[in-house]
């Protein structure tokens, strides 16, 4: 049976862990591509009990390279079956409590020592096959997150609100509201969170988690 991904979480970059050291050549080459692109295009995997990256180290340290402060986190339960680890180097035989310790123990593996797999239809595959495309924009990154008045947000469109129950639902089921709102910081216009910002209306809020961003630095 597979792995359920459902859901990409902006993380704090001090929460993370990682279990490898970054070799310095790829790191440099893989910053300057981020930040020529001025976006992230790639979700990381790490484990949803400890924090501990699985795959996606090279990005995580490029963002801290880069001033960021958070990085989109696919969770994964590492302690499931469907997921198996290896050693790309002779002479490691690692187990999943090895990558554990090390990261956690702040002593980490020299780079490339690890593979991890994941079950996909009862077949093993990288666990890089997981990592969503996010193209999130460095700005969003790098910008703190804001607990705002709901009625100061100013919206420039109207969505369905068939669109809108799913997350209505899951922020009436755990009580956590867990999609930022993201605002252009000048006039406050929505810029993406339609979906978040209509199910905290249908829920009476009166504040709203956002990151407040500048819209002439970001595509939209």
């Amino acid at each position: 049976m597979s792995q359920k991904i459902n859901q990409i979480y902006l993380v704090e970059l001090e929460k993370l862990h990682q279990h490898e050291e970054a070799d310095p050549d790829h790191l440099k080459e893989l910053t300057q591509q981020i930040a020529s692109d001025n976006i992230l295009k790639y979700a990381i995997v790490a484990d949803q009990k400890t924090n501990v990256i699985l795959d996606g180290e090279h990005r995580y340290n490029a963002l801290k390279n880069l001033g960021c402060k958070r990085i989109p986190v696919v969770y994964v339960d590492y302690e499931s079956p469907n997921i198996e680890v290896y050693a790309w180097r002779n002479g490691y035989n690692l187990t999943k409590q090895d990558i554990i310790e090390a990261a956690l123990a702040g002593k980490r593996f020299p780079p490339k020592t690890s593979r991890h797999m994941i079950r996909n239809s009862d077949v093993l595959v990288h666990i890089s096959s997981i990592e969503k495309r996010v193209d999130m924009p460095l700005e969003i990154l790098k910008s703190d997150l804001n607990i705002i008045p709901l009625k100061s947000v100013k919206t420039a469109m109207q969505i369905d609100v068939k669109d809108t129950l799913p997350v209505y639902t899951r922020f009436l089921k755990t009580g956590i509201v867990d999609i930022p709102l993201i605002l252009d910081k000048k006039t406050k216009v929505l810029l993406e969170g339609y979906e978040a910002f209509q199910a905290l209306d249908l829920l009476s809020a009166e504040k709203a988690p956002a990151f407040k961003i500048d819209i002439n630095k970001v595509e939209i």
